[in-house]
């Protein structure tokens, strides 16, 4: 909540210095934030085993666990 806020402070006190700037030239965030939402938390990157690609990874699943649901859409489910 408090970082909620601070953000709205952060919002209107840029409105009040600057009235005619559009929302959309706002900064609704730090540099230092940006980079952690856009670096920091974005650093994803996972290595497989062996390079497999994703389909060979997900045969090698369906093939351990045969009985285990592959796949929900709305109120059906398919498995292999």
């Amino acid at each position: 909540m408090q970082e909620l806020l601070h953000l709205l402070e952060k919002i209107l006190s840029e409105m009040v210095a600057d009235p005619g700037k559009r929302i959309s030239e706002l900064k609704m965030m730090t540099e230092e934030e940006r980079r952690q939402l856009v670096e920091g938390w974005n650093e994803t990157k996972v290595e497989y085993e062996g390079g497999k690609r994703v389909h060979e990874l997900f045969e090698e699943q369906a093939e351990r666990t045969p009985q285990a649901v592959a796949v929900v859409y709305e109120e059906e489910e398919v498995k292999l």
